[in-house]
């Protein structure tokens, strides 16, 4: 039994009801209303009304908008199901259908409000364990684990007195993009501070184009401004291009137009750019592209991607959870450890394998072969239809198991967020 306490401290989450002539309906929205602060309720006519801020729809097995199209529709977007039936009417439609039309959690309408919120809560809860995180006290794991708990919030220090500067890579590029834009996302919405993401991947800038945005200004019109202008880039964010359904509650810093120009980036530039977008505003995350190995003869081809890298305050790596995607991590973390020395690494594997012993298998020998002192924290982040659907229409993922693991992730980043205000950012527009 999970107490009220444990939910009011939890992640909150929205509950969908669909209209039903049953009681249990009207006795767990009160209950809710009453004692949860935990759960938010919402009355739902039809669930295919459902917007993106339903996280789980409870329906009984009367409802007559209930059939495999609209639960096939409601689950590929990251939404979860409860049905409910009755056991003592004669008119439901019973365990059974429910079970037949694909709900795997059903629920007796005679169980009390409080049970049916423990189920609630168990039911995302699961879901979010899915994510399966660890710290580094917690990265050595048994035979076979069932789970990563999360650890102790505050294992990565991040800055005072000015923003800090979080780079996302990895020989994934595309789930690297992902990535980096989830967690601009979340901290600007979670921690109610400005958010900056930028693109420095010199070699394939995909930044402004996932998200919709325009390609213009880049990167290259920042560093003009700042070298020859007045500095305040907050003029050289770029906007939706016209008919972008997407929102975004961060700003956006897109890449270079041409990829021939990384030239002009260059590792002196990008360590410039990157100070003085931390003193402008809170949180600053970038990409880096997917080499960052030197060049023979000093040729710094991926400076930009190097120098992100080495100026940050957090590395997070986006990793493929297979055995090959172990091994260019690891050629990667090496990479890493040469450009910003003993800090810890964040390691996000972009899916979650079935078996628990493979995922066992991924966590023992990231440790390893890396080292314990390399890892600050490891994830399997779920990366389902809710990510492709974002990434079609343009914008963050704000549903859904991958959504709710990169709110742990910020949780674990920024533990306090009221408590860690950087007091020396010019601005905090976001």
């Amino acid at each position: 039994m999970v107490d009220s306490d444990q939910l009011t401290s939890s992640v909150i989450c929205t509950v969908g009801l669909v209209a039903s002539h049953r009681s249990w309906r009207a006795e767990l929205a009160r209950h809710v209303q009453d004692h949860i602060t935990g759960i938010r309720v919402r009355v739902l006519r039809d669930p295919r009304a459902a917007d993106e801020g339903i996280d789980v729809i409870v329906i009984d097995d009367s409802s007559t908008f209930l059939n495999r199209d609209s639960l096939r529709r409601l689950t590929d977007t990251g939404v979860l199901v409860v049905g409910i039936y009755d056991p003592t009417e004669r008119h439901g439609r019973g365990q059974s259908y429910l079970s037949d039309m694909g709900v795997s959690n059903i629920a007796s309408a005679e169980m009390s409000p409080a049970q049916l919120v423990d189920l609630i809560w168990d039911i995302t809860n699961d879901t979010d364990q899915g994510s399966q995180t660890g710290t580094l006290g917690e990265l050595d794991p048994p035979e076979i684990i069932p789970q990563l708990d999360i650890g102790e919030p505050g294992t990565v220090q991040m800055p005072t007195g000015r923003g800090a500067v979080i780079t996302v890579g990895g020989p994934l590029r595309s789930a690297t993009v992902e990535f980096a834009v989830a967690l601009a996302a979340q901290l600007a919405h979670q921690t109610r501070e400005s958010a900056l993401a930028i693109d420095l991947d010199e070699a394939s800038p995909l930044l402004a184009a996932r998200l919709g945005y325009r390609l213009d200004p880049t990167v290259l019109d920042a560093m003009e401004r700042l070298q020859y202008g007045d500095g305040d880039l907050r003029h050289c964010v770029t906007d939706p291009t016209h008919g972008s359904k997407g929102f975004c509650p961060m700003h956006v810093m897109a890449g270079i137009a041409n990829p021939d120009d990384w030239a002009l980036l260059g590792r002196d530039r990008t360590e410039d750019l990157l100070e003085r977008t931390a003193t402008q505003w809170n949180y600053v995350v970038s990409t880096s592209g997917p080499t960052i190995h030197p060049m023979p003869q000093g040729t710094e081809r991926f400076g930009a991607s190097r120098q992100a890298i080495a100026s940050a305050d957090l590395v997070v790596g986006v990793l493929e959870p297979s055995p090959l995607g172990l091994l260019q991590g690891l050629d990667w973390i090496i990479d890493v450890r040469r450009l910003a020395g003993e800090q810890p690494i964040w390691i996000l594997f972009a899916g979650r394998p079935r078996s628990p012993v493979h995922r066992a298998d991924l966590v023992t020998s990231l440790t390893r072969e890396a080292g314990r002192d390399a890892i600050a924290g490891a994830m399997f982040v779920p990366y389902g239809a809710e990510v492709d659907r974002a990434r079609w229409e343009g914008r963050p993922v704000s549903r859904g198991p991958f959504h709710r693991a990169i709110k742990n992730l910020v949780g674990e980043i920024v533990p306090d967020p009221d408590s860690q205000k950087r007091s020396g950012v010019e601005t905090s527009h976001g």
